[in-house]
C-alpha cells in the first residue's frame, strides 16, 4: 500500500506538469494569434526559405528622341490568384500549387510594375517616367493588371507564362479632347517561354526572359502608338 504522503507527492508532480504543459501551450497560442509564429513553418522542416527577383538586362533605346510629355505610372492591379510572394506552378489546367521555401522577395506585381517602369525609362519615348505624384505634372498615365505569372506543365513538358493587361492614355487634366478613344491604348500581353524544368532557379530565369520579351513588344507598340497621336511636324 503506497503511503498518503506519497500519493499526494506524486498526484502533486502530475497537476505541476499539466499545468506547466498548458501555460506552454497558452504561450505559444498567443504567439500565434500576436503573428510572432507562422504555423506553417512548424508543419516543415527546417530549411531556409530563398528568395527570388525578376532580373534582365535593360532595354535600348527605341526612339532618339522623346515623343510626348511625362509619364505617370499607376500602381498596377493583380488578380486575387496571384497576390502571393510564393513561386506557383500549375501541373494542370485546374491544379495550382506553391512551394513554401521558394517566394518572391517582393510581391511580384511590385517586381513587374519595377522593371516596365524601368524600361519606360530608358526606352527614350518620355522625357520622363515617375511613379508617384510630385513637381513634374504628367502628360500620360499608365495603369495596369498582372493577371498571370507562373510555371505550367504542358505535355509533360514546363513553361512559364506571364500576362499583363496595359492601359495608356493622356492625362485626364487635359480635358475631353485629350481622351478621346483614338488617344487610348489598351493591350493584353501574354508571353510564354520554354523552362527546362520545374526548379526555382529555372523557373524565376524563364520568367525573366519572357518579361524581357514582353517589355520590348509593349515598348515598341507604345513607340507607334504616342508617335500618331503627336506626330512630327513635317520639315519645311
Amino acid at each position: 500500500m503506497i503511503p498518503k504522503s506519497t500519493a499526494c507527492l506524486d498526484w502533486l508532480d502530475t497537476s505541476r506538469t499539466r499545468t506547466a504543459g498548458a501555460v506552454v501551450l497558452t504561450a505559444l497560442w498567443g504567439l500565434v494569434l500576436a503573428g510572432c509564429v507562422d504555423l506553417e513553418s512548424l508543419r516543415h522542416p527546417s530549411r531556409p526559405v530563398a528568395y527570388y527577383s525578376i532580373d534582365y538586362p535593360c532595354p535600348a533605346r527605341v526612339v532618339e528622341k522623346p515623343l510626348a510629355g511625362v509619364l505617370r505610372i499607376k500602381p498596377f492591379a493583380v488578380v486575387d490568384t496571384f497576390a502571393t510572394d510564393r513561386i506557383l506552378y500549375e501541373e494542370s489546367p485546374y491544379s495550382l500549387g506553391s512551394s513554401y521555401y521558394d517566394r518572391w522577395i517582393a510581391s511580384p506585381v511590385s517586381l513587374v510594375t519595377a522593371a516596365l517602369a524601368r524600361d519606360l525609362s530608358e526606352s527614350g519615348i518620355f522625357p520622363a517616367v515617375v511613379r508617384t505624384r510630385g513637381i513634374l505634372e504628367p502628360d500620360w498615365e499608365m495603369a495596369g493588371t498582372l493577371e498571370s505569372l507562373k510555371a505550367k506543365k504542358r505535355e509533360g513538358r514546363w513553361e512559364t507564362e506571364i500576362t499583363v493587361h496595359v492601359l495608356l492614355y493622356p492625362w485626364p487634366d487635359r480635358g475631353a479632347e485629350a481622351t478621346r478613344p483614338e488617344r487610348i491604348f489598351q493591350k493584353r500581353y501574354t508571353v510564354s517561354t520554354p523552362c527546362g524544368d520545374e526548379r526555382p532557379v529555372s523557373v524565376v530565369r524563364s520568367l525573366s526572359t519572357g518579361m524581357e520579351r514582353l517589355s520590348d513588344e509593349m515598348l515598341q507598340d507604345i513607340a507607334r502608338h504616342v508617335g500618331a497621336v503627336y506626330p512630327e511636324p513635317a520639315s519645311p
